[in-house]
């Protein structure tokens, strides 16, 4: 790995890349910056939070929550990466070879200007009916559902959603735009949505006046991307561009942030988990809950696909007398002795690194060694979410995972040298000697909560 890859991944989270560096003419050349992007968010996010803290906004910069929203990103590269493995480009393809309408070089600005603004177009109406399809919002609502806004929460994606979010760019493929094209312009706009989710950055027209009212009215910003994770009522359903604000000033979605209103960030209905797979996978639990509660076959169909706020009798996004107003509200604690929040952070810096060295080498792995990667991300994603929750199965887990991974670092070729084998070693080995305070500290709350479970059981039966 060389200082320019690095460079050009930094270039990309700003949309910096010249139109001759994106001019790929087959697929197979584009690679994945994915892990490198996550990496470099993982350096800048403790740095963030040195700044917040300085600037007295503690409250919006949680260590283990920061942590965790990195953790959800590993899985989410490591799905796309070494589980999806391209799967959903393959309709895009098909429709590009079948029944393009035109043929536009791989190598031209303006298929260069076309594939900048209809990704954007069609990640403003993916975005938007994630929020106003219930379906979709199962999967989207992870990423809205962390309550610190800070650069960490651009890496909380949820994994589920890239199953249905290829169907929006198939009209490019239509179009002519080369796959490889759509593939490299595709990485850079979700790079560039990163920073946008600074909470250090202000409103740019007030750093550069003139010039900055106009990247404001254009492009979105920190600024305007925070009134989109904000659940104050005038923030909700806003704002939805990833590279142009433009579309939500064309659409009637846009709102400015308001400097006599504090946003509140989060859902409306708090996330109760904070496991990096639970609170992907509860939203799906309650959008079931909710379809098994409805009477009739068609309420079933509309939850599903009417807007998340729906219920029977209102209209397809709710009624908007039903929104709660929402301008303060206390963020959701997560109790974990310091001790453990820093090997949590380190244990996520790890998980983070092994992403980024498996992944740029992607394309040289097999199919089996791809599941063989992907399963040992996915038991860390599980053990460590346990351990955010303070899940007692932790207790096993984490020591057997970290056993596990140890093996199969030596038996698969999974990491790109011997030395990083030998590394990786040693920290598995170094974090098992944590257990006998992770066990302790397990024992000691599923102690608490067994006791508390029992005095509620008397006081029920007096």
């Amino acid at each position: 790995m060389n200082s320019s890859e690095y460079i050009i991944a930094l270039k990309s989270t700003f949309y910096a890349v010249p139109p001759q560096e994106t001019y790929i003419e087959k697929l197979q050349e584009t690679k994945s910056n994915q892990p490198l992007v996550l990496f470099l968010i993982l350096v800048t996010v403790p740095l963030e939070g040195l700044l917040v803290h300085l600037r007295g906004n503690g409250k919006q910069w949680r260590l283990s929550v920061a942590m965790n929203n990195v953790l959800v990103g590993a899985f989410s590269v490591a799905w796309n990466l070494f589980f999806l493995r391209g799967l959903e480009l393959l309709v895009y393809i098909w429709c590009y070879n079948n029944i393009r309408i035109a043929h536009l070089p791989w190598n031209s600005f303006y298929t260069y200007v076309i594939a900048v603004i209809g990704v954007d177009f069609c990640t403003y109406w993916w975005h938007r009916l994630s929020h106003e399809v219930a379906f979709l919002w199962a999967a989207h609502s992870a990423h809205h559902s962390g309550e610190d806004y800070n650069l960490s929460c651009s890496t909380r994606i949820s994994a589920l959603a890239r199953l249905t979010k290829w169907m929006y760019f198939v009209p490019l493929g239509m179009l002519g735009v080369p796959p490889s094209i759509f593939a490299m312009h595709v990485q850079l706009n979700f790079a560039y949505g990163l920073w946008s989710h600074s909470l250090m950055t202000p409103n740019i027209s007030k750093i550069i006046p003139g010039l900055g009212q106009l990247i404001e009215f254009i492009m979105v910003t920190p600024s305007n991307h925070r009134v989109h994770h904000g659940v104050n009522k005038y923030a909700l359903d806003k704002n939805y561009g990833m590279l142009f604000i433009v579309w939500d000033r064309m659409f009637g979605t846009f709102a400015e942030e308001r400097e006599d209103e504090p946003i509140v960030y989060g859902t409306v209905s708090q996330m109760d988990t904070f496991h990096t797979l639970g609170l992907q996978l509860k939203p799906y639990q309650q959008l079931y809950q909710k379809m098994k509660a409805m009477k009739t076959g068609g309420d079933r169909l509309r939850t599903l696909f009417y807007g998340p706020g729906w219920s029977p009798g209102k209209p397809r996004l709710g009624a908007e007398e039903d929104i709660p107003d929402i301008v303060r509200r206390e963020q959701l604690e997560q109790s974990l002795p310091f001790w453990l929040n820093l090997y949590l952070a380190f244990q996520t810096a790890v998980v983070v690194f092994l992403v980024k060295d498996m992944g740029v080498r992607v394309e040289t792995f097999g199919l089996w060694l791809s599941f063989v990667n992907f399963g040992i991300i996915l038991s860390a994603c599980i053990s460590l979410g346990a351990l955010h929750d303070s899940n007692y199965y932790a207790v096993w887990l984490e020591p057997l995972r970290l056993i596990i991974f140890m093996v199969a670092s030596h038996l698969y070729p999974m990491l790109s040298s011997h030395l990083i084998t030998t590394w990786v070693s040693a920290v598995c080995l170094g974090s098992l000697l944590f257990w006998p305070l992770l066990r302790d500290h397990l024992h000691s709350l599923h102690a608490s909560s067994t006791s508390a479970q029992n005095g509620d059981v008397r006081n029920k039966t007096k």
